[in-house]
């Protein structure tokens, strides 16, 4: 594969990669990557661009708990929320410990009393643009952009609190049955109602080598070799911590470094198969969040906020896939793919004496999760049927995601495709 042109320097690119701005997350959820292996086109034989829009839609989001079970979205870190728990973990004289103490007459957490389960939907989709520039050397530059749509809904306290005893009658009466203006009146920028947004995700700039390695056996047709490192800008929108299970569309405001790569084999010039694997560090950053500062409290009622710096843990993505192409003409392809991602805990430093750094760092949504999932794709490459010459080089591509199992994730069923043109 060859290309016309010369792009950007490569030692320029290089440079931009290897910067390490001290910028944030990686949120638990299985939406594509932009510049994911299964966004990506085939290069169309003597062309030099491709141009590719892609969407990929939610049906249904299922939520996957610590220990692999399936749970709504709400519950991927807790079964329950803690409105007692909540109310721990303050000074002496703060509104929090007066409401505990002189209102609710310091009742007894018994994993029941105070308690909620917390219901809710999810509707998450993306879009995106990509623009690939095939240099010479069997090296392609690749610009990404997304965009995000999503929606948290129906969300539903559902009070455990039973009617059994005097203290029960006084936590239902005074902050379970009336819990959103108890929030309201404690923190009124916390938001327990859900939320809707529609924003830019982060730039991605990714340099990839491609290159087939002809065998011409009569099994063993080709071997192709890939190797990607990319850069990640934070342009998308971050994490709203005024919102509950907000979600950032990209990587809340950090700066990324993606490494990668992968090899594909090709059998009888209609079956290939491969294993590709990808890396991605987060660099850490300074802001006020809001942490767990009592051990029982759970993750979607943390009323207090501190400036504390995160240290993201290591993702790793790993695809096993297999494809049957030149069918019908020589343009359709069809093939499955297994994903899988992991991340490992993150960690918070606390710039205060206030609270209890280790206290902070046992909250759930820090430690490491897991995604598992099948992907099914189909697609017809026009460059069998069409002209060098001719001026409109399509490619289109649809795919279907299914959840297999997770730990402290989400994971969509989604639908989508590519559409591409080579000039």
């Amino acid at each position: 594969m060859t290309a016309k042109r010369c792009f950007l320097p490569i030692i320029f690119l290089y440079a931009l990669l290897m910067c390490t701005v001290p910028l944030g997350a990686m949120f638990p959820i299985n939406l594509f990557k932009p510049w994911d292996i299964n966004l990506r086109p085939p290069q169309w034989h003597n062309t030099s661009f491709q141009v590719t829009g892609w969407g990929e839609f939610g049906l249904h989001a299922d939520g996957f708990d610590a220990d692999g079970h399936e749970v709504p979205v709400t519950q991927i870190w807790t079964p329950n929320q803690d409105a007692l728990a909540m109310l721990k973990g303050f000074g002496p004289n703060s509104p929090e410990t007066d409401f505990f103490v002189n209102v609710l007459g310091s009742p007894t957490d018994d994993g029941i009393r105070g308690n909620f389960k917390v219901t809710g939907d999810l509707e998450a989709s993306t879009f995106g643009f990509a623009l690939r520039y095939h240099a010479p050397h069997n090296f392609t530059v690749g610009f990404h952009l997304p965009f995000f749509a999503m929606k948290l809904k129906n969300i539903f306290f559902i009070d455990q609190t039973q009617d059994v005893t005097p203290a029960d009658v006084v936590v239902k009466d005074n902050l379970t049955n009336n819990f959103a203006a108890v929030v309201a009146q404690l923190d009124p920028t916390l938001d327990i109602t859900g939320w809707k947004r529609m924003a830019f995700g982060d730039v991605a700039l990714v340099i990839e080598w491609i290159r087939d390695f002809y065998q011409g056996r009569p099994i063993l047709k080709n071997v192709e070799l890939n190797a990607r490192m990319g850069l990640t800008i934070p342009t998308g929108a971050p994490v709203d911590e005024n919102k509950i299970e907000s979600i950032p569309f990209g990587f809340d405001g950090s700066f990324s470094f993606i490494g990668g790569g992968g090899i594909m084999i090709n059998w009888w010039n209609y079956l290939r198969g491969g294993i590709d694997a990808e890396f991605i560090h987060l660099f850490g950053n300074t802001r006020e969040r809001r942490i767990k500062v009592q051990a029982e409290q759970t993750d979607l009622l943390f009323l207090a906020k501190a400036r504390a710096f995160k240290q993201y843990g290591f993702t790793q993505r790993f695809d096993v896939y297999l494809e049957a192409f030149n069918l019908l003409g020589g343009g359709l392809w069809f093939g499955a793919a297994y994903q899988y991602w992991r991340h490992d805990d993150d960690s918070l430093t606390l710039c205060t004496n206030d609270f209890s750094q280790e206290v902070a760092n046992t909250a759930q949504n820090l430690q490491g999760w897991t995604i598992n999932e099948l992907i099914f794709k189909i697609g017809y490459d026009f460059q069998h049927v069409v002209c060098d010459d001719n001026g409109f080089k399509p490619q289109i591509s649809a795919f279907y995601k299914i959840p297999i199992v997770g730990t402290r994730s989400i994971i969509e069923n989604t639908i989508g495709g590519t559409f591409t043109v080579n000039f």
